[in-house]
């Protein structure tokens, strides 16, 4: 493991829609196989931007995005964090917030390093 970084490889099954959320490092991900949509939300406005294989996209951090699957494949890219230990996303859904507030994981495993 890296003392400066994260690296995943991640797969994202066709149809699939990840929620609105931001880190709190710099993301960077590149597109695998497939083509998701990135959505970013800034100042007020939504853009997309639909990936090509071998496509690079860099997210400063808290960074508003999502990533959907509009297609009938499943997309693979690789995500880099700029943490060695980075916590999960913070959601924009108060849903989602409160779920995850009510399930520490982070807390746990970092009691336990």
């Amino acid at each position: 493991m890296s003392a400066h970084f994260t690296l995943t490889v991640l797969q994202q099954p066709a149809g699939h829609k990840q929620p609105m959320h931001h880190h709190d490092e710099e993301e960077v991900f590149f597109a695998l196989q497939g083509r998701p949509t990135i959505i970013w939300e800034c100042a007020g406005e939504t853009v997309k931007r639909q990936l090509d294989k071998w496509d690079m996209v860099y997210n400063p951090p808290r960074q508003v995005h999502g990533i959907i699957n509009e297609n009938n494949e499943d997309c693979f890219f690789q995500v880099m964090l700029g943490n060695p230990t980075p916590e999960r996303p913070k959601y924009l859904d108060p849903q989602l917030r409160r779920l995850q507030a009510a399930d520490r994981p982070d807390d746990e495993i970092r009691a336990n390093d």
